[in-house]
């Protein structure tokens, strides 16, 4: 019997392949089912929404029905995103708005496939490995807010909160914007590259060590970008956990 469910799990893993799909996101979900109950978090952040895919995902798949904050700077994503929100009354959209480690302005590198867009500019490995996706067709700029105007302004003192980060290399500046207290973030996803596939952008590495010297752990790796033929992969979504997070933790 074991042997049957293998090789059906087999073939149904390489149909999704051929559509482009994976069947990673259910372990991803369950890895966050179950996390969300564990850390009693009750709002998540999504920095980096594009037109809502994970806030979405986050309905369906995980069943999450509590309060979404998205984030999004790209003009018509941003759009989109207002649209697929807009009759769910536990899902706010902030106004068009980068995040980083102090107010301004900065320019964003739109893409061709708009979920790669950056304010980084791709790296050389970048074009080479996914160009269709990463090379800019415009440039916008955008305001940039920060992590500590985004928690002051819309979350309630006492709410813990899962923050997703998926900005294409930027994730470091965005972290930096928190500040010093941690507290109100016992989760944190970031999409790190293994490969740098932008300019400037902090490798997978120095992130992880980044993310302990802060007090967090690594909790779990899913990845998200392959290349093909070679399958090695580019990016990842990895989960990290505050070890001093107040929540009554259960045994791994």
């Amino acid at each position: 019997m074991g042997q049957i469910k293998e090789r059906a799990k087999n073939l149904i893993s390489r149909g999704f392949e051929r559509m482009g799909l994976t069947l990673n996101g259910y372990g991803h979900a369950n890895c966050l089912r179950h996390l969300l109950a564990q850390e009693q978090i009750n709002v998540i952040v999504d920095v980096g929404a594009n037109i809502g895919q994970y806030g979405s995902w986050l309905r369906t798949v995980v069943g999450y029905r509590a309060r979404i904050v998205s984030v999004e700077p790209v003009s018509d994503s941003h759009a989109t995103l207002s649209q697929h929100a807009a009759a769910d009354p536990n899902w706010t959209v902030l106004p068009r708005c980068a995040l980083g480690s102090e107010p301004g302005e900065a320019t964003m590198q739109v893409s061709r496939n708009s979920v790669s867009s950056s304010i980084l500019p791709p790296s050389e490995l970048g074009l080479a490995s996914m160009a269709d996706a990463v090379r800019a067709v415009r440039e916008e700029v955008v305001p940039v807010r920060t992590l500590r105007e985004l928690r002051a302004e819309h979350l309630a003192d006492g709410q813990r909160a899962f923050l997703k980060v998926d900005t294409q290399g930027f994730e470091r500046q965005v972290i930096a914007g928190i500040g010093d207290d941690l507290t109100l973030w016992p989760i944190v996803q970031l999409e790190l590259s293994t490969a740098p596939l932008y300019t400037g952008e902090t490798s997978f590495a120095a992130m992880h060590t980044h993310m302990e010297r802060l007090g967090y752990e690594l909790y779990s790796v899913f990845p998200t970008y392959w290349t093909r033929p070679a399958y090695r992969m580019l990016q990842a979504d990895c989960l990290f956990v505050l070890k001093n997070a107040q929540a009554p933790r259960q045994a791994l």
